[in-house]
């Protein structure tokens, strides 16, 4: 298998350009093998911008300002342009903020 992305790591995007990213997912599916993409680099899905207040991941909270959190890559799926981005319903907080 091949992988470009995960959460550990920064989103494709972030670390590449969009072009880039999708030149990688473009390889990743002609490649042989099963393709394995995280969720969001599919559509090109950008690093979050996560205020210290609401980090959630225990590495970001508990040694700040060094940039080990890994919340700016596990942000909510942006599947369409309404409040929330589609994944969840209006009013309601998600774990992390949606990245506009």
């Amino acid at each position: 298998n091949y992988v470009f992305g995960n959460h550990d790591e920064h989103r494709v995007a972030s670390r590449l350009g969009a072009e880039a990213a999708r030149a990688c997912m473009l390889l990743l599916l002609t490649l042989r093998g099963t393709p394995t993409i995280y969720y969001g680099d599919e559509i090109g899905m950008v690093d979050g911008e996560i205020p210290p207040e609401l980090a959630q991941d225990p590495w970001g909270k508990n040694v700040q300002g060094l940039g080990l959190g890994r919340d700016p890559e596990r942000t909510p799926m942006q599947w369409d342009s309404s409040p929330n981005a589609g994944f969840s319903p209006e009013g309601v907080r998600t774990w992390l903020p949606v990245n506009p």
